[in-house]
């Protein structure tokens, strides 16, 4: 399916699959903006989910942090879904932060969580894999700081959004969801309702603060045993938020009190922890523990005779995508684009190929490592190369015996394009030919 057209969208390539379909990256050729493409074979799949899924999101159309629906329609063999791309999950971003957020990033988090869950509740449904996977951070900057809650991600799939029947109550055969997250009702048995929709986003709260739950790592002979003993570990809540404010004990507490039927407060809930904020004299607004709180970003000067690698016998503009810095030893910081983030303790930055990560906030290249004195969180830098002045140089697209390609993006415009960069040193150089073939088929045009 790459390449494409769909409606009016051009598919790009593929992000993930499964026996629940295929999710691709997007583009509408009219306007340049980016999408994400669910595409479920009629053919091969035994019980196909799209369209009754397409329905609910246009159910729960307008809502802050729902994905918008651009289109859905059947394609050839393919039931086809189009919707908003988003950003990287509340899990990847904690993998990012080193597997713990702040008590700042956590309320602030909270606030919005609580409305998602309740603005579904709204809507008669009730959210049955409350989990971090299934809450989403916007991609484009100004939405960077919005959370949106999918399913099962990352097909953003509405499965798990189930009509809610506040009149009567059920016994259910098996735990359905994520047992880490289920509340203390799911694992006895009980259908679904709202109180357990904020009980799991509860358990979500304390695994950021905690950076994990009491009952990870729980084994079982069998799958029904090992639910029983995650079960036993949930009942105690002073277990589970023993060293943390009492507002979050609290929050248990009057999930816990709910009935089947009952509308929880939402109201109360964020009170609890917009108090908290202020008694912590917390500011919202919403720099999170993975957003980049220093940018500078300096203009590249002709090349001088200096070099950004002492090693080099020539001068370059582009940096090798794959060298990492250390803050302190490197001179040049007017040669490059530069982004940090300084750890709280004023520690060195130090050299880490540990990989790198994409911040979806600012575009930066970024590398996530701690520090080995004090033990809080930074991020190492990775210089951003820029081409001719005003283009950023991103990462390899592809390679081979021709030439190497990568993305890059327009630091004036944001525009997204593809650099192709030949070694001069190649035996029969063709870049110069195809630009001019280009060039002169663009002019006939």
């Amino acid at each position: 399916m790459e390449n494409s057209i769909v409606n009016k969208f051009l598919v790009g390539k593929k992000i993930a699959g499964g026996c629940f379909g295929e999710i691709f990256s997007g583009t509408n050729i009219v306007t340049n903006e980016e999408a994400a493409i669910k595409l479920e074979n009629v053919k091969t799949t035994k019980y196909p989910m799209l369209s009754y899924e397409s329905k609910v999101y246009k159910h729960l159309q307008g809502g802050t942090g729902i994905p918008n629906i651009k289109w859905f329609g059947v394609q050839g063999d393919y039931n086809v879904l189009v919707m908003d791309m988003l950003g990287p999950s509340l899990e990847d971003l904690f993998n990012f932060c080193g597997r713990k957020f702040s008590l700042k990033t956590v309320l602030m988090l909270a606030d919005q969580m609580i409305d998602r869950v309740a603005f579904v509740h709204s809507k008669s449904f009730v959210h049955c894999d409350i989990k971090p996977d299934n809450f989403l951070m916007g991609k484009q900057q100004q939405y960077s700081s919005n959370c949106n809650i999918t399913n099962n991600n990352p097909l953003y799939s509405s499965s798990q959004l189930l009509i809610y029947n506040p009149t009567f109550e059920r016994e259910i055969k098996k735990l359905t969801g994520t047992a880490r997250y289920a509340s203390l009702n799911i694992h006895l048995g009980i259908e679904h309702s709202r109180r357990d929709g904020m009980e799991s986003t509860g358990y979500l709260l304390m695994y950021f603060l905690r950076g994990s739950l009491p009952w990870q790592g729980l084994e079982g002979r069998t799958k029904k045993e090992k639910f029983e003993r995650i079960s036993e570990k949930k009942v105690s809540i002073e277990a589970l938020c023993c060293g943390y404010p009492t507002e979050f004990a609290d929050y248990f507490y009057y999930c816990r009190s709910l009935r089947f039927e009952d509308k929880p407060d939402y109201a109360y809930l964020k009170r609890l922890f917009s108090e908290l904020v202020k008694q912590k004299g917390f500011q919202l607004d919403y720099v999170f523990d993975w957003t980049v709180t220093e940018c500078q970003q300096v203009k590249i000067d002709a090349p001088s005779s200096r070099t950004l690698d002492p090693t080099a016998g020539t001068s370059s503009r582009i940096r090798p995508a794959n060298q990492y810095v250390d803050l302190q030893s490197e001179p040049e910081v007017d040669q490059v684009s530069e982004m940090q983030v300084l750890c709280p303790e004023g520690c060195l930055f130090m050299k880490c190929r540990r990989g790198y990560t994409f911040c979806y906030n600012c575009g930066a290249h970024l590398i996530d490592h701690y520090c080995r004195k004090c033990k809080h969180q930074k991020m190492v830098v990775l210089m951003e190369p820029l081409v001719g002045n005003k283009f950023r140089l991103g990462k390899k697209i592809c390679s081979g015996s021709f030439a190497e390609i990568y993305l890059g993006t327009n630091i004036g415009t944001d525009e997204e394009v593809a650099f192709k960069l030949e070694n001069l040193k190649m035996k029969y150089p063709q870049l110069l030919y195809e630009s001019k073939v280009y060039t002169i088929s663009t002019r006939r045009k």
